[in-house]
Protein backbone atom coordinates (compact mmCIF):
# COMPACT_ATOMS: atom_id res chain seq x y z
CA UNK A 1 0.00 0.00 0.00
CA UNK A 2 1.17 3.24 -1.15
CA UNK A 3 -0.97 6.10 0.69
CA UNK A 4 1.24 9.01 -1.05
CA UNK A 5 0.19 7.97 -4.63
CA UNK A 6 -2.89 6.94 -3.15
CA UNK A 7 -2.13 2.85 -4.71
CA UNK A 8 -2.45 -0.33 -3.21
CA UNK A 9 -1.44 -3.81 -4.39
CA UNK A 10 -3.78 -6.64 -3.94
CA UNK A 11 -3.40 -10.14 -4.16
CA UNK A 12 -6.29 -12.39 -5.31
CA UNK A 13 -7.70 -15.76 -6.29
CA UNK A 14 -7.85 -16.96 -9.87
CA UNK A 15 -11.99 -17.17 -9.12
CA UNK A 16 -12.60 -13.57 -8.40
CA UNK A 17 -13.42 -11.30 -11.45
CA UNK A 18 -12.49 -7.63 -11.78
CA UNK A 19 -16.44 -6.41 -11.49
CA UNK A 20 -16.56 -8.27 -8.06
CA UNK A 21 -13.21 -6.53 -7.22
CA UNK A 22 -14.70 -3.08 -8.53
CA UNK A 23 -17.94 -3.54 -6.57
CA UNK A 24 -16.03 -4.73 -2.83
CA UNK A 25 -13.76 -1.54 -3.36
CA UNK A 26 -16.59 0.65 -4.44
CA UNK A 27 -18.80 -0.36 -1.53
CA UNK A 28 -16.28 1.20 0.90
CA UNK A 29 -16.29 4.60 -1.04
CA UNK A 30 -13.27 3.62 -3.23
CA UNK A 31 -12.75 2.58 -7.15
CA UNK A 32 -10.97 0.32 -8.91
CA UNK A 33 -8.47 2.06 -11.90
CA UNK A 34 -6.87 -0.35 -13.97
CA UNK A 35 -4.73 2.31 -15.72
CA UNK A 36 -1.33 1.27 -17.34
CA UNK A 37 2.34 3.20 -16.15
CA UNK A 38 1.91 5.10 -19.47
CA UNK A 39 -1.59 6.63 -19.08
CA UNK A 40 -0.67 7.45 -15.60
CA UNK A 41 0.50 11.02 -16.16
CA UNK A 42 -2.73 11.76 -18.19
CA UNK A 43 -4.34 10.76 -15.24
CA UNK A 44 -2.89 12.72 -13.23
CA UNK A 45 -3.13 15.77 -14.92
CA UNK A 46 -7.15 14.68 -15.28
CA UNK A 47 -7.17 14.71 -11.58
CA UNK A 48 -5.30 17.94 -10.99
CA UNK A 49 -7.85 19.89 -13.83
CA UNK A 50 -10.76 18.06 -11.92
CA UNK A 51 -10.04 18.97 -8.68
CA UNK A 52 -8.84 22.96 -9.23
CA UNK A 53 -12.08 23.03 -11.70
CA UNK A 54 -14.02 22.14 -8.22
CA UNK A 55 -11.85 24.04 -6.13
CA UNK A 56 -13.09 27.43 -8.43
CA UNK A 57 -16.74 26.40 -8.43
CA UNK A 58 -17.03 26.09 -4.71
CA UNK A 59 -15.63 29.01 -4.22
CA UNK A 60 -17.61 30.67 -6.86
CA UNK A 61 -20.47 30.36 -4.46
CA UNK A 62 -18.69 29.97 -0.79
CA UNK A 63 -16.89 33.64 -1.54
CA UNK A 64 -20.36 35.76 -1.79
CA UNK A 65 -22.00 33.72 1.28
CA UNK A 66 -18.93 34.98 3.45
CA UNK A 67 -19.62 38.36 1.83
CA UNK A 68 -22.97 38.19 2.64
CA UNK A 69 -22.36 36.89 6.25
CA UNK A 70 -20.44 39.39 7.24
CA UNK A 71 -23.46 42.35 7.94
CA UNK A 72 -25.52 39.92 10.10
CA UNK A 73 -21.87 39.24 12.09
CA UNK A 74 -21.23 43.17 12.52
CA UNK A 75 -25.06 44.14 13.12
CA UNK A 76 -26.61 40.91 14.60
CA UNK A 77 -29.06 39.07 13.01
CA UNK A 78 -32.31 40.49 14.93
CA UNK A 79 -30.09 43.98 14.94
CA UNK A 80 -31.44 45.48 11.18
CA UNK A 81 -30.21 42.62 8.88
CA UNK A 82 -32.66 43.79 5.93
CA UNK A 83 -34.86 40.71 4.59
CA UNK A 84 -33.86 37.60 7.20
CA UNK A 85 -35.60 35.06 5.59
CA UNK A 86 -34.34 36.07 2.05
CA UNK A 87 -30.43 35.58 3.88
CA UNK A 88 -31.30 32.16 5.09
CA UNK A 89 -32.92 31.11 2.06
CA UNK A 90 -30.07 32.31 0.28
CA UNK A 91 -27.48 30.42 2.51
CA UNK A 92 -29.26 27.12 1.96
CA UNK A 93 -29.61 27.61 -1.31
CA UNK A 94 -25.56 28.15 -1.75
CA UNK A 95 -24.49 25.47 0.77
CA UNK A 96 -26.87 23.48 -1.17
CA UNK A 97 -24.74 24.17 -4.48
CA UNK A 98 -21.17 23.85 -2.80
CA UNK A 99 -22.16 20.73 -0.89
CA UNK A 100 -23.95 18.45 -3.81
CA UNK A 101 -22.26 20.44 -6.67
CA UNK A 102 -18.66 20.09 -6.41
CA UNK A 103 -18.55 18.94 -3.21
CA UNK A 104 -20.74 15.78 -3.79
CA UNK A 105 -17.88 13.19 -4.28
CA UNK A 106 -16.99 14.18 -1.15
CA UNK A 107 -20.47 13.86 0.41
CA UNK A 108 -21.14 10.62 -1.22
CA UNK A 109 -17.35 8.97 -0.58
CA UNK A 110 -17.96 10.16 3.10
CA UNK A 111 -21.15 8.76 3.54
CA UNK A 112 -20.49 5.34 2.17
CA UNK A 113 -17.02 5.26 4.50
CA UNK A 114 -19.21 5.84 7.13
CA UNK A 115 -22.24 3.25 6.16
CA UNK A 116 -19.92 0.67 5.95
CA UNK A 117 -17.83 1.64 8.77
CA UNK A 118 -14.50 2.59 7.90
CA UNK A 119 -14.94 6.42 8.46
CA UNK A 120 -12.28 8.19 6.24
CA UNK A 121 -11.62 12.29 5.95
CA UNK A 122 -14.12 12.89 3.82
CA UNK A 123 -17.08 11.40 6.51
CA UNK A 124 -15.50 13.76 8.65
CA UNK A 125 -16.11 16.81 6.13
CA UNK A 126 -19.47 15.21 5.36
CA UNK A 127 -20.26 14.97 9.03
CA UNK A 128 -19.60 18.62 9.72
CA UNK A 129 -20.97 20.23 6.57
CA UNK A 130 -24.06 18.58 6.76
CA UNK A 131 -24.47 19.04 10.67
CA UNK A 132 -23.66 23.20 9.66
CA UNK A 133 -25.91 23.24 6.64
CA UNK A 134 -28.81 21.33 8.75
CA UNK A 135 -29.18 24.35 10.92
CA UNK A 136 -29.93 26.33 7.91
CA UNK A 137 -33.34 23.89 7.39
CA UNK A 138 -33.83 23.68 11.28
CA UNK A 139 -33.89 27.44 11.88
CA UNK A 140 -37.24 27.20 10.16
CA UNK A 141 -38.92 25.02 12.53
CA UNK A 142 -36.94 25.94 16.17
CA UNK A 143 -35.25 29.06 17.01
CA UNK A 144 -31.48 28.61 15.97
CA UNK A 145 -28.90 30.35 14.75
CA UNK A 146 -28.59 29.58 10.24
CA UNK A 147 -24.85 28.28 10.10
CA UNK A 148 -25.73 26.78 6.41
CA UNK A 149 -22.66 29.28 5.04
CA UNK A 150 -20.35 27.99 7.09
CA UNK A 151 -20.96 24.61 5.41
CA UNK A 152 -20.22 25.99 1.90
CA UNK A 153 -16.98 27.52 3.46
CA UNK A 154 -16.12 23.71 4.95
CA UNK A 155 -16.22 22.65 1.84
CA UNK A 156 -14.40 25.02 0.03
CA UNK A 157 -11.15 25.04 2.30
CA UNK A 158 -11.77 20.92 2.25
CA UNK A 159 -11.38 21.37 -1.69
CA UNK A 160 -8.74 23.38 -1.59
CA UNK A 161 -7.15 21.13 0.50
CA UNK A 162 -7.78 18.41 -2.08
CA UNK A 163 -6.49 20.25 -5.12
CA UNK A 164 -3.05 21.34 -3.39
CA UNK A 165 -2.65 17.84 -1.52
CA UNK A 166 -2.97 16.40 -5.85
CA UNK A 167 -1.14 19.03 -7.24
CA UNK A 168 1.71 18.20 -5.05
CA UNK A 169 1.29 14.38 -5.34
CA UNK A 170 1.22 14.73 -9.09
CA UNK A 171 4.43 16.70 -8.99
CA UNK A 172 6.26 13.77 -6.61
CA UNK A 173 5.26 11.36 -8.67
CA UNK A 174 6.33 12.84 -11.72
CA UNK A 175 9.74 13.93 -10.43
CA UNK A 176 10.28 10.05 -9.59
Amino acid sequence: MNLNQEKLRVSYQNNVSVTQMKKAVSYIGYEIDLDTETEEIDRDEEMINSARKKMWLVWLVTIPAMLWMLPGMFLGFEHGWPLPDLHDLGMIVLASYALFGPGRVTMVSGFKALINRVPNMDSLIMLGTTAAFSTGIMHYFVHLPNFAGIAAMIMAFHLTGRYVEIKARGRASQAI
